[in-house]
């Protein structure tokens, strides 16, 4: 039965809100809490995904960002209405009534904006350190990020990473003294009006207080952490539709977040546009090329216009990696794209020859989640699953 009674479970539903795309998902969390002694089945604390469901956000030449913002909030309709559609079978299937208790916004620019912070502080003799004291230096640098924000933008999200006693990292720093703290943490805004929509959208399904907002890529540093524990500092890629955003992390933190408007969309365009193809043209011509079967004189036009923009994206990408500095910069690359990986990965082989590159492969995170019988699996939704499901641990 799929689902047995089991006091700790509960159905959440994640909406995954990217520039080009709204992904409804219905997750079943297992509510189990971390033990000392691990269970003998690997997946018995694993979130369970039931139905996932893809809601396009058309792109429309010349259009301002009062379009943006209609057709995005029509896609999450539509990926409510489809996730709350499949709930209502499952509970005839099920013979018991199934509904969400919370939902989760993992927004990805430009609906979000993510800042890693360090902050720091020297005493003159041995301070006791405290929970009030961390918090006070987390309040007083966020007040600086979005001084007074009133009805422009919010903070939706905090999360302290890492605590360092005089030059130590420690996990158990409550009540132990120190001269010098610092602090590691990440913070997300949003704009204030479009955080009450979102919570608007989904009114029909949970109250307001069960409504919660992610930063995408602060959720997939969690997963990933949970998933493979042995990366440490790595920089995550993820080319989106319309926008590739990256996050440096090192000793399992936050170090740098950043996007440049330049995805996977946005490259088939303008290789429709060179080349002379119509989008779907070109979506098979970059295939292609990838696969190295293009050849001879008539390829020679396109295989051009695709490596003249392969430079416009990779220089996008060095000017953003520049801003995070090159110390921030890791020699590990986890890569994942909308579509096309293995042709972004080839990019990024050739600009930084002696760095890492892996793409974020599914089959590395399958021991963390599982996906219910004929759903869609995607790296993403597997990465949301699992950190969304470790915050009850």
């Amino acid at each position: 039965m799929l689902f047995a009674k089991h006091e700790n479970e509960e159905l959440v539903l994640i909406l995954d809100v990217q520039s080009s795309v709204v992904r409804g998902s219905v997750v079943k969390l297992n509510g189990a809490k971390e033990s000392a002694t691990p269970s003998t089945d690997s997946q018995a604390s694993s979130p369970q995904v039931l139905f996932t469901c893809n809601s396009n956000i058309p792109y429309k030449r010349g259009t301002d960002s009062n379009y943006l913002i209609k057709t995005t909030l029509k896609a999450i309709k539509d990926a409510v209405e489809a996730s709350l559609r499949h709930l209502h079978s499952l509970s005839e299937v099920n013979h018991k009534r199934l509904k969400i208790t919370a939902v989760h916004y993992a927004l990805s620019s430009p609906w979000t904006v993510s800042m890693a912070k360090s902050v720091s502080m020297t005493f003159p003799e041995n301070r006791e350190i405290t929970k009030a004291l961390v918090q006070k230096m987390v309040d007083d640098e966020r007040a600086k990020i979005a001084p007074n924000s009133g009805d422009d933008v919010k903070v939706i999200e905090e999360k302290v990473f890492d605590i360092r006693l005089n030059g130590y990292s420690v996990s158990a720093w409550e009540g132990m003294k120190a001269k010098d703290l610092e602090v590691s943490f990440t913070v997300g805004v949003a704009g204030s009006r479009m955080a009450d929509r979102f919570v608007e959208s989904v009114a029909h399904a949970v109250r307001a207080d069960k409504v919660f907002f992610h930063s995408s890529l602060l959720l997939q540093q969690i997963g990933l952490q949970k998933a493979m524990p042995e990366s440490d500092a790595y920089a995550m890629i993820y080319i989106h539709g319309e926008l590739t955003d990256i996050a440096i992390v090192g000793k399992h933190a936050s170090v740098f977040f950043g996007s440049f408007p330049w995805g996977v969309r946005t490259f088939i365009r303008k290789l429709a546009m060179s080349s002379g193809t119509d989008e779907h043209a070109a979506d098979s011509l970059l295939a292609l090329y990838t696969a190295k079967h293009l050849e001879g004189d008539d390829s020679k036009g396109n295989i051009a216009a695709i490596e003249n923009l392969s430079k416009g994206w990779a220089s996008e990408m060095k000017k953003l990696l520049a801003k995070a500095g090159e110390t921030s910069l890791p020699t590990h690359f986890i890569v994942s794209a909308w579509a096309h990986d293995d042709f972004f990965l080839s990019i990024l082989k050739a600009d930084y020859p002696n760095t890492r590159l892996d793409l974020l492969a599914l089959d590395d995170l399958l021991a963390h989640v599982k996906f219910e019988h004929g759903t869609e699996r995607r790296r993403l939704t597997s990465l949301y699953a699992i950190a969304i499901n470790s915050f009850g641990n």
